[in-house]
């Protein structure tokens, strides 16, 4: 009887390590034929203001568990995981903008979507992060794909070369002597006419050091060469580019420099 009620209590216990585990496969992204909007694509592009629909098909051998989908701005942190892990340089708008879905999936095979409406504050690249578990608890690596966001009703940003650089080339963020000048060169543009613009550079408890409005005459595109002129405090600072059109919409965006 001693020996039924241990074998008993072994076959009820779920994952009792005194049992041992017999699943040990993970689970896996199953799907056959992504379309446009598959966390198996390594790149996504979207329109702000548009909804879109992640679909995607999710496989185990004995059983699944759950998916979480993590959807982030993708600026100032890169994921091993990542098709695409080298940074490259994007003036992002709206980062604050992000979702977070957990769904429990049932059998051993399950499709899940993720409708996201895309904010009309948003422009840049955003990380679909989606994390797999099964019922026995064995996990599958993150998939991770990059949604590429365009944004046609915000004012937009271009700069061609910073302290005599395309900035396009940078390999993570550039660096700044103490008490120079830095060039920057570049336009902002907005279908509606730009009414306004700035430039500003702000330190890590957000006090403005420097700044420059741009001469805006309400035209669709305002070219601009400035020189920023560097503090003689070392630290982190913040590039900030902010700008508003004819119709009062206005936008935000910023890069980071290290000042040495």
């Amino acid at each position: 009887m001693k020996k039924l009620n241990v074998l008993a209590a072994c076959v009820a216990a779920t994952f009792a390590a005194s049992c041992g585990k017999t699943d040990e496969a993970a689970p896996t992204i199953c799907t056959a034929a992504p379309t446009d909007y598959s966390v198996l694509n390594d790149e996504m592009d979207a329109e702000a203001g548009e909804a879109i629909s992640l679909t995607d098909l999710f496989c185990d051998n004995e059983g699944l568990g759950q998916v979480r989908w993590s959807v982030h701005n993708a600026a100032g942190h890169a994921h091993e995981e990542e098709a695409h892990a080298e940074s490259e340089f994007v003036l992002h708008s709206g980062t604050e903008w992000e979702v977070l879905r957990l769904m429990d999936l049932e059998g051993v095979e399950a499709e899940d979507e993720l409708t996201l409406e895309l904010p009309l504050s948003v422009r840049g690249v955003w990380h679909v992060q989606v994390s797999l578990v099964d019922a026995a608890g064995n996990a599958a690596e993150d998939r991770i794909a990059e949604l590429h966001i365009a944004n046609a009703h915000l004012p937009a940003f271009h700069l061609t070369e910073v302290d005599g650089q395309d900035p396009t080339t940078w390999e993570g963020e550039p660096t700044w002597a103490v008490g120079s000048t830095v060039n920057l060169v570049g336009w902002v543009a907005d279908s509606d006419g730009v009414a306004s613009a700035e430039v500003s550079l702000v330190d890590e408890a957000e006090v403005t050091a420097w700044s420059m409005p741009l001469a805006a005459t309400g035209a669709d595109s305002l070219a601009f060469e400035l020189n920023v002129q560097v503090p003689q405090q070392p630290g982190e600072w913040t590039v900030v580019l902010e700008a508003e059109d004819a119709s009062g919409v206005s936008m935000e965006t910023e890069f980071h420099v290290e000042v040495e």
